[in-house]
């Protein structure tokens, strides 16, 4: 029972480093997330306004043809976040193999649902946008 409950403790400890962790965590992969769709979405209008803009051109019977590539570099290394969920699923595995696997669901979904809850409450103090851009980048990561 000794073991058993140090084990317990320490995979606990482990793992609420983790969700103390996911949650900075999740901020910053909402943030980079929205910044990302905006990029897109500037993007698009830029070609669309080149596009119609060729159409124009070609209406008005300009002959001269110019055409662009466009590359996009999606893999560039600041746009990628990594985690690691190993900690969930080491807590997982050993809380099943002690029996507790119903506990620790319960613990885990309890946990997560305080941080929604807590992450869900927005200052009406502050304007608008500052108020709500920490409540989207978390929703989004």
């Amino acid at each position: 029972p000794e073991i058993k409950s140090h084990i317990e403790k320490r995979v606990n400890k482990e793992f609420n480093d983790w969700l103390v962790k996911i949650r900075s965590t999740a901020k910053e992969i909402g943030q980079l997330a929205i910044g990302q769709a905006s990029s897109a979405r500037q993007r698009e209008e830029e070609l669309r306004g080149r596009q119609k803009q060729a159409e124009e051109q070609s209406r008005s019977g300009v002959r001269e043809c110019v055409y662009a590539l466009d590359t996009e570099d999606t893999e560039d290394a600041d746009s990628v976040l990594k985690f690691d969920i190993t900690p969930v699923y080491r807590a997982h595995h050993i809380q099943t193999c002690l029996g507790l696997q119903d506990q620790f669901r319960d613990y885990y979904y309890t946990n997560r649902q305080l941080q929604l809850n807590s992450d869900l409450q927005i200052s009406s103090v502050q304007p608008f946008l500052e108020s709500h851009q920490f409540f989207f980048a978390q929703i989004a990561g």
